[in-house]
């Protein structure tokens, strides 16, 4: 499989630094869609983790509240490397549960509740703050977040869509060629293989020069353009596949613009915050900007 999707400003980055030595160096604030109203049958918890994942906190809350898994919802999964805050709900018809009794490994900031569920997609987008430590060429990349603040950066779905070590793609192919993949638990699969492909059309549309205003085809049944046909004839198994599930094409923007960009540099280095909007991932912006090294302390 073919991950060197080509970068926007024309060449990669020379410069290397460490991110996430630290989970106070990737800080994470979800901005959401809505704010719970008071009133329902759904009770919102506004929490914060340090070094957990999303799904892990949900499935303490659901045992905690003695509710099924599926009776607790988010927005979205957020790093586990990181300091973030997200909104969890929990179904609770009765409204007899008591925030402050529930047990989990985070801090519970807020708790209101709510008519609705919350469900995947439900946010505007998150914040982020992000220090990159032992930066190599530092001006290099305070050169690079002024080109991002004007142009904006490719909208490809980072590496940690395709699974570790890419290996959900891999799993997708795999599942292509014998003619089993469809929708029968193979959501993460299908996930990989529609971002696979959406990156390839982003990085091919980087080669033409045509990337900055584009909607670009997330792959399924419909109709598509030529281009993207021709552009995807080397994973055309694949794209055919995808077909096959019954997934509906969609349109994603080529570009993605981080807003309230701001930056900070002293000595190697180097801070950066700004918002992305729901379906962005800060590493791709990370990648316009230098090599990301990872290593914990």
């Amino acid at each position: 499989m073919n991950f060197d999707f080509r970068w926007a400003f024309v060449k990669q980055p020379e410069g290397t630094a460490i991110f996430k030595s630290l989970p106070e160096d990737f800080i994470v604030d979800e901005v959401p869609l809505e704010t719970p109203s008071g009133e329902g049958e759904h009770l919102w918890l506004k929490v914060r983790k340090r070094g957990e994942n999303t799904h892990w906190i949900a499935d303490q809350l659901a045992l905690s509240a003695e509710v099924a898994p599926n009776d607790v919802g988010v927005a979205g999964r957020k790093d586990r490397h990181a300091v973030t805050t997200q909104w969890f709900s929990i179904y609770d018809p009765k409204q007899q549960l008591s925030p402050e009794r529930l047990v989990f490994s985070g801090e519970l900031l807020e708790a209101k509740r709510h008519v609705k569920k919350l469900r995947r997609g439900m946010l505007l987008g998150n914040r982020f703050q992000i220090r990159l430590r032992h930066c190599s060429l530092a001006e290099e990349i305070v050169d690079a977040c002024q080109r991002v603040q004007v142009q904006g950066v490719p909208n490809y779905f980072g590496m940690q869509r395709f699974g570790r070590d890419q290996q959900n793609v891999a799993r997708a192919w795999q599942l292509a060629q014998k003619r089993k993949l469809n929708k029968r638990g193979n959501d993460i699969y299908l996930s990989a293989a529609r971002s696979y492909l959406f990156n390839h059309l982003v990085s091919q549309a980087i080669h033409e020069g045509h990337w900055r205003d584009a909607e670009l085809e997330m792959w399924g049944r419909g109709r598509a353009s030529q281009w993207a046909i021709d552009a995807l004839n080397p994973w055309k198994d694949l794209a055919d596949a995808l077909e096959f599930t019954g997934l509906k094409q969609d349109k994603r923007a080529a570009r993605l613009q981080p807003e309230e960009l701001s930056y900070q540099r002293e000595a190697d280095v180097v801070d950066l915050s700004f918002t992305l909007p729901a379906g962005g991932y800060a590493t791709t912006v990370l990648r316009e900007i230098t090599n990301l090294k990872e290593e914990r302390e």
